[in-house]
């Protein structure tokens, strides 16, 4: 049997995986990484994606486009594109439709560009570099968040149409989660007469999705669900690289933000600190040669959980939602699963505990 590639599409990495010998294979890409970046970079007289487009980031920071994902049908007059506005080193234009674009300045010729076609080249360089190569297959089952639009969704089909593959169905991404551990756990786990209620965490890049399901031997029911789409893994740097700006500002009297190039990588610096906090209390916040100066900064995991407080507090609204939804209450729970990049953060365990 013939079954449709799996693709999950992320803010900041793309995953494929095809269904061979009982089992799901993670494909890896020309680096050897599972983790595929969501980028796209525009270059002289060419384009890239993934890998070649992180690899020449640096030197096309405001041509190397990122949060695709976030772009997709975004209302250029909404508060997510304000914010967005702030932070990506490309300038946003409105297109038709009152949607967000990208202005890109390309082989001499100004230009809007709309994040499907973006999306569209990454798709089908995925298609061609790490899935031809493996299966000869054009069918995929692309999973997205479950409070994604219809309009989002179409976008993704439109992104789809321009890569040149067939897009079989849409899978949300809690359901996908959801039958993935009743697979790994196996059907035999679980009583058809007695349910368990399964509640799914997933702490993406750019936002974060609960659902409450409920698993028998034979049938997987999704109860309720709930997002916020300003809470995710790249909201709780903000708070982060903001404390350490000030004080690189004061303390070394460079600003890092003057500079694009500066800037990534103090933000690739934040990211990995954030990370490291994960596992130490206390972690050096350290850049090498950033104009002329070497900085190192120790940063504490306190810190850091006190400064995304007012973030956290908004965890438990989206629980009891759920909870409230599905008709369940905190006892009838027997197991929790938190999923995501953002899940290594200890405060948000702590939290949800």
């Amino acid at each position: 049997m013939n079954f449709p590639i799996g693709f999950d599409f992320g803010d900041q990495y793309c995953v494929v995986g095809i269904y061979r010998n009982n089992g799901v294979d993670i494909l890896s890409n020309q680096c050897s990484n599972r983790l595929t970046p969501t980028l796209v970079t525009y270059a002289n007289i060419r384009r890239y994606a993934g890998e070649e487009a992180l690899q020449r980031r640096m030197e096309n920071a405001s041509t190397t486009f990122t949060h695709l994902k976030r772009l997709l049908a975004l209302p250029y007059t909404s508060a997510q594109c304000e914010r967005l506005k702030h932070i990506l080193p490309f300038e946003l234009v409105e297109i038709p439709g009152g949607f967000t674009g990208i202005s890109i300045k390309h082989q001499d010729r100004n230009m809007s560009l709309y994040p499907e076609q973006c999306v569209g080249y990454l798709m089908r360089d995925i298609s061609h570099h790490i899935v031809r190569p493996i299966i000869d297959s054009n069918n995929y089952v692309i999973s997205v968040p479950q409070c994604w639009s219809e309009i989002q969704r179409r976008s993704l089909l439109l992104s789809a149409k321009i890569a040149g593959i067939n897009v079989t169905s849409f899978l949300n991404s809690n359901t996908a989660a959801a039958l993935c551990y009743h697979h790994q756990m196996g059907s035999e786990s679980f009583d058809e007469n007695k349910p368990e209620y399964i509640v799914l965490i997933d702490v993406g890049n750019s936002a974060i999705n609960v659902a409450v399901s409920r698993m028998k031997r034979n049938s997987i029911e999704m109860l309720s669900c709930d997002s916020d789409i300003e809470l995710g893994g790249s909201h709780l740097n903000d708070p982060l690289t903001f404390y350490l700006l000030n004080i690189v500002k004061r303390q070394y009297n460079i600003d890092p933000t003057s500079q694009q190039r500066t800037y990534l990588r103090f933000l690739e610096a934040v990211e990995k600190t954030k990370k490291n906090l994960s596992v130490n209390k206390v972690v050096q916040f350290e850049i090498s040669s950033i104009m002329g100066i070497d900085i190192s900064i120790p940063v504490e995991r306190e810190t850091f959980h006190t400064l995304i407080r007012d973030h956290l507090s908004r965890i438990p609204k989206l629980l009891q939602n759920c909870l409230k939804s599905s008709s369940i209450t905190k006892k009838m729970v027997n197991k929790i699963l938190v999923l995501g990049g953002g899940s290594r953060v200890v405060a948000i365990r702590e939290v949800i505990e």
